[in-house]
């Protein structure tokens, strides 16, 4: 990726401006701020609550945020990629080199990417404090770390996707939102509206499926699992599911807010299917190459692609 151009100006552009160190820097004292609140409230319940326990609330609630901060910011990184270049008439120069519409996009994209990863980088100091504590493994924060980062590609791939689709940064902004939206609203209120359902939309897992994941013993599996709605594993499109399922499998501490409300379903779905979490970040990093290569589609000149369907 070094050798592409594109990322490397766009990392260097990005990277020598006085925006990025500031927007580390805020990036860094927000979560420092929502630690230090989390374990004031804590020391301030009338139920002193253990070390571990303090471990893994600061845990969720840097995760949590930090989840936040990176699907709001994404977008705004990316959608204005492709179509900042529109605006102010560069695309067609990048075009004219030797430098196809597919290492454009990747460049744009993955400088967006790579300062995430910095952001998400600046910020382990402040989940270091959670091993203090105990509760949460390394390989836990790391684990969060890497499903923050594959949230941030597939984040970043939406916008960069509507930057290529559109003509205006506006609207490409508007519209990412909007889909990001539709995906963390939509699939859960579809997976809400359709358990209320008794209809062929409910069965059970197979022994051999459950067994094959190590959820439970393959004798066991089709008495003690209990019937999901198909259109739970909509939410594999969904990095919110991924968020929760990996605060549950690290924590446990999360069967009242997601079990309350109607969701109880769901969280029998999260609390058996907690492996599906690495999944789901294969399903999201497929959709975000998937979208990337969209992209390069749309970036591709028309000539070029009428040329190409001559031949």
């Amino acid at each position: 990726m070094m050798r592409n151009p594109v990322f490397e100006s766009s990392m260097k552009r990005r990277m020598r401006s006085w925006r990025a160190p500031l927007l580390i820097t805020l990036y860094g004292l927000f979560l420092l701020l929502v630690c230090a609140d989390a374990l004031s409230v804590m020391q301030r319940t009338a139920i002193k609550l253990a070390g571990q326990r303090v471990g893994l609330e600061t845990y969720i609630y840097l995760s949590v945020m930090q989840f936040a901060l990176i699907v709001l910011v994404a977008p705004a990184l990316t959608s204005g990629a492709i179509s900042g270049e529109r605006e102010r008439q560069t695309l067609d120069l990048l075009l004219c080199t030797r430098t196809g519409a597919l290492r454009i996009v990747a460049g744009k994209l993955f400088s967006s990417v790579c300062f995430l990863a910095l952001m998400l980088v600046s910020s382990l100091p402040m989940m270091a404090l959670v091993l203090v504590f105990g509760g949460v493994s390394l390989g836990d924060v790391l684990t969060m770390f890497l499903f923050l980062l594959v949230t941030a590609f597939a984040c970043g791939a939406i916008g960069i996707f509507c930057s290529a689709l559109f003509k205006r940064t506006v609207t490409a902004t508007v519209v990412a939102y909007l889909i990001l939206f539709a995906v963390g609203v939509g699939t859960l209120l579809a997976v809400f509206l359709l358990s209320q359902i008794d209809a062929p939309s409910y069965y059970s897992i197979s022994s051999y499926y459950s067994s094959s994941l190590g959820v439970i013993p393959a004798a066991d599996a089709a008495e003690s699992l209990p019937a999901f709605p198909l259109s739970a594993y909509c939410l594999l499109f969904n990095p919110v599911f991924g968020l929760f399922s990996l605060l549950i499998q690290h924590t446990g501490l999360l069967e009242r807010t997601v079990g309350s409300y109607g969701f109880s379903v769901l969280y029998q779905f999260l609390a058996y299917m907690e492996k599906l979490a690495w999944v789901s970040m294969g399903v999201l990093t497929a959709c975000g190459i998937l979208l990337m290569l969209l992209s390069a589609l749309f970036v591709k000149p028309v000539s070029s692609r009428l040329q190409r369907k001559r031949k």
